[in-house]
Protein backbone atom coordinates (compact mmCIF):
# COMPACT_ATOMS: atom_id res chain seq x y z
CA UNK A 1 0.00 0.00 0.00
CA UNK A 2 1.40 3.45 -0.86
CA UNK A 3 2.46 5.62 2.01
CA UNK A 4 -0.19 8.26 1.19
CA UNK A 5 -3.04 5.74 1.47
CA UNK A 6 -2.19 4.76 5.04
CA UNK A 7 -3.60 8.01 6.44
CA UNK A 8 -6.77 7.98 4.31
CA UNK A 9 -8.94 5.94 6.75
CA UNK A 10 -7.83 8.22 9.58
CA UNK A 11 -9.00 11.29 7.64
CA UNK A 12 -12.31 9.58 6.85
CA UNK A 13 -12.78 8.99 10.56
CA UNK A 14 -11.94 12.61 11.34
CA UNK A 15 -14.33 13.92 8.65
CA UNK A 16 -17.11 11.64 9.91
CA UNK A 17 -16.66 12.91 13.47
CA UNK A 18 -16.50 16.52 12.24
CA UNK A 19 -19.71 16.02 10.26
CA UNK A 20 -21.50 14.63 13.31
CA UNK A 21 -20.18 17.49 15.46
CA UNK A 22 -21.29 20.06 12.89
CA UNK A 23 -24.73 18.43 12.66
CA UNK A 24 -25.18 18.49 16.43
CA UNK A 25 -24.07 22.13 16.46
CA UNK A 26 -26.65 23.10 13.81
CA UNK A 27 -29.46 21.15 15.50
CA UNK A 28 -28.69 22.72 18.88
CA UNK A 29 -28.62 26.20 17.31
CA UNK A 30 -31.97 25.60 15.61
CA UNK A 31 -33.47 24.35 18.88
CA UNK A 32 -32.08 27.40 20.68
CA UNK A 33 -33.63 29.73 18.11
CA UNK A 34 -36.93 27.86 18.15
CA UNK A 35 -37.31 27.97 21.92
CA UNK A 36 -35.62 31.28 22.76
CA UNK A 37 -35.78 33.25 19.49
CA UNK A 38 -38.38 35.83 20.54
CA UNK A 39 -36.53 36.52 23.80
CA UNK A 40 -33.24 36.89 21.93
CA UNK A 41 -34.78 39.27 19.40
CA UNK A 42 -36.48 41.41 22.03
CA UNK A 43 -33.40 41.79 24.26
CA UNK A 44 -30.52 41.72 21.77
CA UNK A 45 -32.10 42.25 18.36
CA UNK A 46 -29.44 44.81 17.45
CA UNK A 47 -26.79 42.07 17.65
CA UNK A 48 -28.69 38.90 16.68
CA UNK A 49 -30.96 40.40 14.03
CA UNK A 50 -34.69 40.08 13.85
CA UNK A 51 -35.26 36.78 12.04
CA UNK A 52 -34.16 33.17 12.35
CA UNK A 53 -31.71 33.18 9.44
CA UNK A 54 -29.68 36.14 10.67
CA UNK A 55 -29.75 34.86 14.26
CA UNK A 56 -28.49 31.45 13.12
CA UNK A 57 -25.73 33.13 11.10
CA UNK A 58 -24.58 35.25 14.03
CA UNK A 59 -24.63 32.28 16.43
CA UNK A 60 -22.65 30.19 13.96
CA UNK A 61 -20.16 33.02 13.45
CA UNK A 62 -19.51 33.31 17.18
CA UNK A 63 -19.29 29.54 17.65
CA UNK A 64 -17.05 29.12 14.61
CA UNK A 65 -14.68 31.77 15.91
CA UNK A 66 -14.53 30.13 19.33
CA UNK A 67 -13.96 26.66 17.86
CA UNK A 68 -11.28 27.90 15.49
CA UNK A 69 -9.55 29.79 18.32
CA UNK A 70 -9.66 26.74 20.60
CA UNK A 71 -8.26 24.50 17.87
CA UNK A 72 -5.50 26.99 17.06
CA UNK A 73 -4.53 27.50 20.69
CA UNK A 74 -4.54 23.78 21.37
CA UNK A 75 -2.52 23.15 18.23
CA UNK A 76 0.09 25.76 19.10
CA UNK A 77 0.28 24.42 22.65
CA UNK A 78 0.94 20.91 21.44
CA UNK A 79 3.96 22.11 19.46
CA UNK A 80 5.58 23.98 22.31
CA UNK A 81 9.33 23.86 22.59
CA UNK A 82 10.85 22.58 25.78
CA UNK A 83 14.47 23.60 26.15
CA UNK A 84 17.33 23.33 28.51
CA UNK A 85 18.92 26.54 29.62
CA UNK A 86 18.68 28.52 32.81
CA UNK A 87 15.49 26.66 33.86
CA UNK A 88 17.17 23.25 33.85
CA UNK A 89 17.29 23.06 37.62
CA UNK A 90 13.58 23.89 37.92
CA UNK A 91 12.45 21.18 35.52
CA UNK A 92 15.04 18.59 36.40
CA UNK A 93 17.08 16.69 33.90
CA UNK A 94 15.66 14.94 30.86
CA UNK A 95 17.06 11.79 29.39
CA UNK A 96 17.31 11.17 25.67
CA UNK A 97 14.28 8.84 25.88
CA UNK A 98 12.22 11.62 27.49
CA UNK A 99 13.07 13.97 24.64
CA UNK A 100 12.20 11.34 22.03
CA UNK A 101 8.85 10.68 23.70
CA UNK A 102 8.11 14.40 23.86
CA UNK A 103 9.00 14.80 20.19
CA UNK A 104 6.65 11.96 19.22
CA UNK A 105 3.80 13.54 21.18
CA UNK A 106 4.25 16.93 19.53
CA UNK A 107 4.54 15.53 16.01
CA UNK A 108 1.17 13.78 16.16
CA UNK A 109 -1.45 15.93 17.84
CA UNK A 110 -4.80 14.38 18.56
CA UNK A 111 -7.72 14.19 16.23
CA UNK A 112 -9.62 16.65 18.42
CA UNK A 113 -7.46 19.52 17.16
CA UNK A 114 -8.18 18.62 13.56
CA UNK A 115 -11.91 18.26 14.25
CA UNK A 116 -12.05 21.63 16.01
CA UNK A 117 -10.23 23.34 13.15
CA UNK A 118 -12.39 21.71 10.47
CA UNK A 119 -15.70 22.38 12.21
CA UNK A 120 -14.69 25.91 13.21
CA UNK A 121 -13.64 26.90 9.71
CA UNK A 122 -16.67 25.30 8.08
CA UNK A 123 -18.97 26.98 10.61
CA UNK A 124 -17.43 30.37 9.83
CA UNK A 125 -17.86 29.85 6.09
CA UNK A 126 -21.46 28.69 6.55
CA UNK A 127 -22.23 31.70 8.78
CA UNK A 128 -20.91 34.10 6.12
CA UNK A 129 -23.05 32.32 3.54
CA UNK A 130 -26.16 32.60 5.74
CA UNK A 131 -25.66 36.26 6.52
CA UNK A 132 -24.57 37.51 3.09
CA UNK A 133 -26.82 35.43 0.83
Amino acid sequence: MPNDMKHFPNWLSILAKATVFFGVLIISNLALIYFFGPQIWSFAGYFFGDNSRITLGVLMFVEGGVLLALGSLWSSGSFENVRYGKYRKSFGSFSKEDWEERRKQTENPGNVIKILLIVGSFTLVASFALILI
